[in-house]
């Protein structure tokens, strides 16, 4: 899959749903199996993809201080995809980037600056951005409980019925 003698890759390992998308809970459950029968029965029946975005050394050369944009392109030139490793396509565009993965309901985005290099943790050129799903409750109450000022609230949304607009329970 490599077209290299020596590479340091960085990537994220992804347990894909029926969607096609990254299932975290899916990927729990590969995690921390030893057992040489479970492992191969999990390969068949909960298969996990291998995506790789960056190159951090390649065939004697230390990438990590060239501008993120030309490892990307070297990447793409040494990695055959396949079923298990695929390459991790970058887009410019982040807000509509970022309001698609809002759509498909993924967790976020990481946008990196292109003339940034590569950065084993997260700085100010590297940023993840959360999809935060929010939405208008009315406070209508509280419950008694066991705590020492209540035990729940009590939170209504606004539904649209006909014409109009009926407070449910949220």
């Amino acid at each position: 899959h490599i077209s290299a003698q020596q590479a340091i890759l960085d990537g994220e390992i992804a347990a894909l749903d029926q969607r096609g998308l990254p299932s975290f809970e899916r990927l729990q459950s590969r995690i921390n199996v030893s057992d040489a029968s479970s492992i191969a029965t999990l390969s068949r029946n909960l298969p996990v993809v291998l995506y790789l975005f960056d190159v951090l050394y390649l065939d004697g050369y230390d990438l990590r201080g060239v501008p993120l944009l030309e490892p990307q392109k070297l990447l793409q030139e040494i990695l055959k995809p396949g079923a298990l490793v695929r390459y991790s396509e970058d887009f410019s565009g982040g807000p509509a980037l970022y309001e698609a993965a809002r759509l498909q309901g993924l967790e976020g985005i990481v946008g990196k600056r292109a003339a940034s290099f590569y950065e084993s943790r997260r700085g100010s050129d590297w940023i993840k951005y959360k999809i935060l799903n929010t939405e208008s409750l009315v406070l209508c109450g509280f419950t008694a409980g066991e705590r020492d000022y209540f035990g729940a609230l009590v939170l209504g949304i606004y539904a649209h019925q006909g014409s109009g607009r009926k407070l449910t329970w949220a």
